[in-house]
This record gives structure tokens, sequence and C-alpha cells, in this order.
């Protein structure tokens, strides 16, 4: 049998607003009873979810019974019941006080035997009563014996919610039976079935993680995982790894817990250094589970140096001489340097060089181009480092690179101006700005925002020109911002937007073989091509333009176009390029397909019923002169014929397994051929 570990009490820690003050009858509650195996025993536990039938129990005790029902695999007829308990009641006061030293009996006690009861601290619950807001002092007590004894089994068997059966055997199959010595109406009661088993092993919770705060070590691990499991942990430290003890002075539970499901715990160890940890969940039995995974952290002392790169000078021709210091009383604590560099100060920093020595506070750096960004880190012995800020080295260069040649334009069709000109040779070279100026007595404007990195600029003049003519410069510009002379100017006479044939008129090909479309129009000065466009329309109204055709306006007047389909509706239009974005379009015209009659269906339908496979085998002969595909509707009983199976052309029959018994199946075969044309397999009926 499958141990069942259900953990009522802390969960009513969180679910105490909504029990109701009014439960004044106590068969208004449930009693929850679960077992564990012991070394050669069975435990109990049991436990209430109305604090008045709580304090019934207090007062008359619990009736504890066992029946035997199987020995080995035989069961007996007549079960052999036994009375452990009658009543079973909460130890006298006098044994309590040989526990009190224990935190959780203590809060026990108090709850059941003290005058008054605070959640304010006292006997190691200091902060827990801060869970439990504005509640009554029975419902204090209640909830913190039952959490209490949650924490530990031997003070549940002090308050009369726990039993220790030392007399049960592994060969025999018990149901035991707890319930209230008295009580009115129907008696509460909790049963449990417990198996020939032997004692089981606890899962292993989760590794936790650890964060270092300094001198403070937070772990963190899932308590949600093994929470039906686990109501409590414990965490365990070493420092050597061998040797563990706990360090936790009261059982680490939800209350610990955060948002996330996970639970933590702060350790404060002793000195700097490596320690391990790992964790043991405890169940309500008082039962500790296998560890969690060991791991290791390290608490290193803190490294506090303020490097800081101060200045640099030119040594020679791509050689410079970078100087560094450190805050006054820190150079002991430093073991080396390594230096890094970046070309921009938001790019990743490249580890120039490393183990620089510790009393070294200069470096000859090679730097190839006119700006660079540095950083120094200081290292220590155990591998932490601090950084220097960013640090910039630029090398005066006042030379502008040279003024680029050859600035040439094509325009083409969609007055897309495609304007090209020759690479300058700088090893700073930063890029190329382009400059524009509607007329001759106008001034340049800049047309790019960031300078150009490639020698060609694609200016769309449609939507940012508006004028005849146009004039171009451009210069080259380095990476000190140095800008070259201008270009040689580009003066050019911009073409009129172009005219685009228009679309006159459409006819219908007889049976719904196409469409022949029609357009005029007259040929642009610039070189120019057009293209015809369709869309098919759906019941939404709605779909993407697909280019039909290149069109010649020297050889083309009309075009027949066969892919269309009968019942369906299309848009036609003729544009200036074939990407839309960029084309310029001729008026739309709308076509509507007309309807091709379907031919009458056909007879012929197959139907075998296999029963002891389950499954109905369908077959059909069918025309495949032009067949695209095939389909197969299905009904069950009177109902009416629904799409059940779309098929490829080729197929000849079908098995339908999904059938069952005293049915009536109907079913029917239609192929689907060119043009829409649909003609039929048959229909026919079955009883299955």
């Amino acid at each position: 049998m499958k141990n069942n570990y259900i953990i009522c009490c802390i969960t009513l820690l969180f679910t105490l607003g909504g029990l109701q003050a009014q439960k004044q009858m106590s068969n208004q509650g449930r009693l929850h009873l679960v077992t564990s195996f012991g070394d050669q025993s069975v435990l109990l536990r049991w436990a209430l979810d109305d604090k008045y039938i709580w304090q019934d129990g207090l007062k008359y005790g619990y009736r504890l019974i066992r029946r035997t029902i199987a020995v080995g695999e035989e069961t007996l007829e007549v079960p052999r019941v036994r009375i452990l308990a009658d009543p079973l009641l909460p130890a006298p006061e006098e044994v309590w006080r040989s526990g009190m030293e224990n935190p959780m009996t203590a809060v026990v006690a108090q709850a059941i035997f003290g005058e008054h009861f605070e959640t304010t601290g006292g006997n190691g619950m200091q902060g827990y009563g801060k869970i439990i807001m504005e509640a009554d002092e029975l419902t204090q007590r209640y909830a913190f014996a039952l959490y209490a004894c949650d924490m530990d089994f031997s003070a549940a068997e002090l308050s009369g919610l726990a039993f220790t059966d030392t007399t049960a055997l592994n060969n025999e199959t018990y149901v035991y039976e707890v319930s209230l010595a008295a009580s009115s109406g129907t008696p509460l009661k909790g049963i449990a079935l417990v198996g020939q088993h032997k004692k089981r092993d606890l899962p292993q919770p989760s590794t936790p993680v650890a964060i270092d705060l300094d001198s403070i070590i937070k772990l963190i691990w899932n308590y949600e995982e093994l929470s039906r499991v686990y109501p409590a942990y414990d965490v365990e430290r070493s420092a050597d790894g061998q040797h563990f003890k706990r360090i936790n002075t009261l059982p680490l539970t939800s209350l610990q817990g955060e948002p996330s499901g996970a639970i933590h715990f702060f350790d404060t160890p002793p000195g700097k250094g490596s320690y391990w940890y790992r964790v043991k969940g405890r169940d309500i039995f008082g039962n500790t589970g296998m560890p969690s995974e060991t791991f290791r952290v390290s608490l290193l002392p803190s490294f506090e140096v303020t490097p800081e790169l101060t200045s640099f000078k030119i040594e020679s021709e791509n050689k410079i001489v970078l100087e560094w210091k450190v805050g006054e009383g820190q150079e002991a604590l430093i073991h080396a340097w390594e230096l890094y560099s970046a070309p921009a100060p938001d790019t990743l920093f490249i580890k120039s060089t490393g183990n620089i020595p510790s009393l070294q506070r200069k470096r000859i750096q090679v730097q190839k181009i006119p700006v660079r960004y540095y950083r120094i880190r200081a290292i220590d012995v155990h591998g932490q480092y601090r950084e220097s800020p960013t640090f910039m080295v630029q090398i005066p260069d006042t030379v502008p690179p040279v003024a680029p040649a050859r600035l040439w334009a094509d325009q083409n069709i969609d007055r897309h101006l495609q304007l090209r000109w020759s690479a300058v040779e700088s090893g700073d070279l930063l890029g190329y700005d382009l400059y524009y100026a509607p007329s001759f007595y106008a001034g340049f404007s800049k047309v790019n925002k960031k300078p150009l990195q490639s020698t060609g600029y694609d200016l769309p003049l449609n939507k940012n020109f508006g004028a005849s003519t146009a004039r171009f410069i451009v210069r080259a510009v380095d990476e000190r911002y140095n800008i070259s002379p201008p270009s040689d100017t580009l003066s050019i006479e911009l073409s009129p937007p172009p005219a685009v044939p228009v679309l006159t008129g459409y006819s219908h090909l007889p049976d719904s073989q196409g469409v022949k479309l029609r357009w005029s129009g007259h040929l642009p000065k610039a070189k120019a091509g057009f293209y015809l466009y369709r869309l098919e329309l759906d019941s939404q109204m709605k779909g993407e333009w697909e280019v039909l055709k290149s069109i010649s306006l020297k050889t083309d007047t009309a075009y027949t176009d066969a892919e269309v389909h009968p019942a369906k509706i299309y848009q036609y239009k003729i544009g200036s390029s074939a990407a839309p974005a960029k084309a310029v379009f001729s008026p739309e015209i709308t076509v509507k397909i007309p309807a091709m009659e379907s031919l009458p269906l056909e007879q012929g339908l197959g139907l075998v019923a296999d029963r002891s496979a389950r499954v109905i085998q369908v077959s059909w002969e069918m025309d495949k002169a032009g067949l695209n595909e095939i389909w197969v509707y299905r009904k069950t009983g009177v109902g009416k014929f629904t799409l059940y199976k779309t098929l490829a052309r080729h197929s000849k029959s079908f098995t339908d397994h999904r059938v069952f018994p005293n049915n009536t199946y109907g079913y029917m075969v239609i192929g689907l051929y060119e043009n829409g044309v649909r003609k039929g397999g048959g229909t026919g009926e079955i009883i299955f």
C-alpha cells in the first residue's frame, strides 16, 4: 500500500480565515487519519479541521480500534478486532512539564493548559504569531497546537493526536479506525488501511541554491515539490564536507516561504572559507528523509579596491602608454592586473593583456585606430576583481579623407534613383554623407541620418521629392568626424511618374475555362515594365495580390487567365513594378467566374462490415481523368451527411476504424475534378 501524507495542519494555518466561529456543532467537521511504518511498528496520526471538535477531543479523548482483515495471503472471514485505546486522552499536566525544554511541546502545553494564550513570542515561537491576525483565543490555541504537533510527533502523542502500535506484525493487514470517544449525532471517524509493508525510504529533496550576501548565505529550495510529504525541513552544514551538523533551531516550514513556492534560510557561518550544505525533509511522524545533494559555498573576504585609468601618452606611431592608479592603502590586496579594450563604450570589452604584475602602473599598448576605449581590472588571489571606469583614448587626427569621385545615378520606372560613387581609400573611414538640392539655386541638405557604409543609395523619388530636377553631392567622413571636400555635383532631370495601362474589359471563356482580360496604354520615355496582378477574394472579401504576368506594351494587349475556379470572385489590376510597395497601379476590375454544374452521382459503392476487426471497409470506382481529390462523407442513423475524410486522387478504398456496434452508418463518396466539377462514387448504408 502506498503511503499517503495529508498535511492538514499546516494548510489549516493559512485557511483559518475561512473557518466560521459560529461552528457550535462538533459533527460539522472532519477527522483525518494517516499512517506510516516504523522499524517494528505502525505510526498513526490524526487531526481535526474544527477547533470545537479539537476541544471535545481534549475533554473526551479518542477511541482507537484495529481490525485484522488478512494474515499473509489469506483474508479472514471474520476480522479480529482489538481496541487499542478507549479513551486516548492528552497526557496529564505533570507529564508535560518533563518535556518543556522542547519548544513544540511547550507550545502545545500552553495551548491546552495555559490560562491565557498569547502569540507574541516565547518558547521559540517568536514571530510565528504574526501569521494569525485578529483571531479569538480558542482559534489561536487550536492553530498553534496542531502546528506544533505537525512539527513534533512526540508532542502529537502527548496531545492524544498520535499513537504508535508496537503490536502490529509485518505479515498482517489492518484497518485502523479513530473516532471521538463521546459525541452527539453521527460520530466522527477516520479510517486507514495498512497493508503488509516494510518501512519506506522518504524522497530526496531538491538541491538548494545558495546566494552569497557578503557574510551571510541565503539558501533557497523548492518547498511545493514535496509539500505533501515534508511539512518541515532541517539544514545541515559541514566545514569539511564529511561531518554535518543541523544549524536550524526550529523546523523550517512554509512560514519561511516565498510567493514562488520556494523556502529560504539565512546562515551566518563563523568565518570566511568553504562550507558544505544539505537539507533534509521531516514528515509529520518525525521521520527524516534522505538528504539532498551536498553543495559547496565559499565565503571570500571582501575585495574593495578602486582602480582608475588616469592618463595616456603617445609613444610612437600606433603605440600609446596607459597609466593607472589604485586607492591609498589598497596595493596589498591586488594580486595582478588585466587590461581590456573595445572599439565603442557600449560593446563587449576584450582582454588585451593579462597577468600584469601587481606593482606595475603603466603599460605600452598598440592602438591602430584613432579612438579606442579601455578598462583596467584589479584581481585578488581568489580571482575576485574590481574594474575601473571606461577610459577613452583618442589619438589626434585633423586630416580629412579625400573627396569621393565619379558620382552617377540610374533612374527606373518606379521613380527610384540609384546613386553610386567610387570608394575612398582610408584606414579610419567611418562612411559617407549624401546631400540633395532640388534646384540650381537651392542649398544642399543631408539625405542620410547616419554615415552610409556602402558606396550607393536607393532614393525613392515618388515619396520624398516633387521637383523635376535634382543635384547631388557626396562627402566622406572618418572616425574623427573629419569631413572630406564634396564630390563633383551631379545634376539630373527627374522623369515623371509612369503612365500605367488601364484594363478596358474582360470576357468569359466557354465552360468556365478562364477569363480573357484586355487593356490599353502607351509606352513612356523611360524603360518601362508593367505587371498584371490578381487577387482571389474569399468569403470575408480578403486575400493577397499575386503577379500573373510581366507585360510588354509592344506585343501584349490581352491575357487569358486559365487558372480560375468556378463560382470564385477575382480582382485584377496593372502595376508599374513587381514590388507592390513601389508600384503605381491602374484602377481595379472585379470578375466573377460562373459556377460549373456537378454531374450526377454514380452508383457502385462497396461496404463490408468486419465485426471481428471492428472496422467497415468502403470501396468505389472513380474516373481518374482530371480527378484532384476524393471526399468521403458519413452519417450515423438518420443524421445528415458530413465531410468525414479527404483522400488522395489515387485512393480506391477507405477503412473506417471509428465505428461501434448496434449503429447504422451511411457513406457517400464524391470526386472533385478540375474546374470544380464533382462526380459521385456512390452512396450506401450498412448495419454494424
